[in-house]
């Protein structure tokens, strides 16, 4: 999971500000480039134009939800690794989740040692 500067590049993708905001300080703190998006629409955007290694996705989101970017998400870079973020987890999301295609599915509020991980 490295693109051509070997420095993981990550997309986070919340229509929370202050999550946006906080996941960024925390993964460039560790060295990441990180990229943010506050909709599905803007995240498929970046991905077209950006190689991105991770994204971390919010499953409720305005417009569209966290499974839709997912399953466009794939075509358009199938080597992108996503991590659902919500806090409005139940086994049927999580199993949503991964069958369009997720890694992993974290519950909201995340350590951050899970989200490093």
């Amino acid at each position: 999971m490295t693109n051509q500067n070997s420095i993981p590049r990550i997309l986070v993708v919340d229509d929370e500000r202050a999550m946006r905001e906080s996941l960024q300080e925390i993964l460039e703190q560790e060295g990441f480039q990180v990229s943010l998006a506050d909709g599905g629409e803007v995240a498929l955007e970046i991905l077209k134009q950006t190689p991105i290694d991770l994204m971390l996705l919010d499953l409720k989101m305005k417009g569209m939800d966290g499974l839709q970017v997912t399953e466009a998400a794939k075509p358009l870079s199938p080597d992108t690794v996503i991590v659902m973020l919500t806090a409005h987890g139940t086994l049927e999301s999580a199993i949503a989740a991964m069958r369009r295609g997720a890694f992993d599915y974290l519950l909201k509020p995340a350590a951050v040692g899970d989200i490093i991980a």
